[in-house]
């Protein structure tokens, strides 16, 4: 517990030294070195630390004659700074043993992490034989936690692990906690609970399982939906990631809900088969593994009918080798929407991979393709507005083939 007479020492999602309702951190830009110093032995405070280490180890780019007195002053300015605000004169925060600096564990003073660390292993210890005070526990533990550890020394390597550790601890908190609530059908908490830690931890997948649950036991179906393409398509886009089979489970679900409805009315099914935000005007894009089924489906119908369909490769690179790829990215979002702009709504497109564009072409032969590739091109590169000297656009063009009999 909070001790008000000695130090009050915030760390998750924010740092912050307080001691009385006086904030020692206000200035601490100017006093940065020191607060690196104070950062770094309360990380390690289960440790001595040897000055050469310290040195090395918080400011390397530095060159010290004498790294020992170096240290030994600034750990004297910040026990006056420490120990004078806090009336901690017989018991210094940082004391000196066997040639080591460390944090003194026996002085007075209150740590979030620590308080954030003992609550979770408490807990954990009741989750089996006493579940609700495992939820009160945990809820406390949960409370605490307001973000990365020491988020202001974002470039520290030394504060990884420590930091690493206590987001497993929280991540793994939140998911115990939400199973616990969802025993005891405390639905609401659980979207509480999961909407503060989707906050702190956007993409973590296994937040927002539980909470699209608990939106599914408590009615809220269209929520549900929403928020489930949102994070899907949050996901692809910032980490390349697909849904997990758990994720499409709850997909499955949240469909369920509305089929036996939707059997009854196939103007219903209809509708959902469109999707409200169905493009009306240009070509239809997908994604690679939707375009494989469509390829097969064309394949079939071009063969039972005799027509023709074609299938264009447009690939876009650098003229001396391969593009920069913050350049390539942006010549491939404007090909995309240079190629949904000019083919009709028959077509098919897809981006194949980061440099590549499969097409396909209803109902046009190889010579009609080479035209509009032609007009594709003289779009694309009308539009650029960049230098052309450092890219190339190049396309070719097959009929489909016929399905293979083993494939069909």
């Amino acid at each position: 517990m909070q001790n008000q007479r000695g130090l009050e020492i915030i760390t998750l999602g924010d740092f912050q030294v307080r001691c009385g309702g006086k904030i020692l951190t206000h200035d601490a830009n100017r006093a940065y070195r020191l607060w690196e110093l104070f950062k770094y032995l309360l990380t390690n405070r289960e440790q001595g630390v040897l000055p050469e280490v310290l040195v090395e180890t918080l400011w390397p780019e530095q060159e010290y004659a004498d790294p020992k007195s170096a240290v030994r002053t600034l750990v004297y300015r910040l026990r006056q700074m420490l120990d004078g605000g806090c009336g901690e004169r017989k018991n210094h925060y940082i004391s000196f043993e066997q040639g080591c600096y460390r944090w003194n564990t026996g002085a007075h003073y209150y740590l979030d992490a620590q308080e954030f660390e003992e609550l979770c292993q408490r807990a954990q210890g009741l989750v089996r034989e006493k579940p609700e005070e495992a939820i009160t526990l945990l809820q406390r533990a949960m409370s605490l936690y307001k973000g990365e550890y020491l988020p202001e020394t974002a470039f520290s390597e030394w504060v990884l692990p420590q930091r690493h550790y206590y987001r497993r601890l929280y991540l793994e908190g939140v998911v115990t906690l939400a199973g616990l609530l969802k025993d005891a059908r405390r639905y609401d908490e659980i979207i509480n609970l999961c909407e503060e830690a989707i906050r702190i931890e956007p993409f973590e997948e296994e937040l927002h399982i539980p909470f699209l649950e608990a939106l599914l036991a408590k009615g809220r179906k269209k929520q549900a939906l929403t928020h489930y393409q949102y994070i899907t398509a949050a996901l692809y886009r910032e980490l390349g990631v697909k849904p997990s089979q758990a994720l499409r489970h709850i997909y499955r679900l949240i469909q369920a809900e509305d089929s036996v409805a939707a059997a009854q009315d196939l103007s219903l099914v209809q509708e959902g088969l469109q999707g409200a935000s169905e493009e009306k005007e240009g070509a239809f894009y997908c994604e690679p593994p939707i375009f494989r089924s469509i390829y097969k489906l064309e394949s079939r119908r071009a063969e039972r009918r005799g027509e023709e369909v074609a299938l264009c490769l447009l690939t876009l690179g650098g003229e001396k080798g391969v593009l920069p790829l913050p350049e390539l990215q942006e010549a491939m979002d404007h090909l995309q929407a240079v190629l949904l702009a000019c083919l009709r709504k028959g077509d098919v497109v897809t981006r194949w991979n980061e440099s590549q564009f499969l097409v396909l072409l209803d109902t046009v032969n190889l010579h009609q393709a080479q035209k509009v590739l032609q007009r594709v091109e003289s779009s694309f590169w009308g539009t650029w507005g960049q230098n052309e000297g450092r890219l190339s656009l190049n396309s070719k063009i097959q009929p489909v083939l016929p399905v293979p009999p083993s494939a069909q």
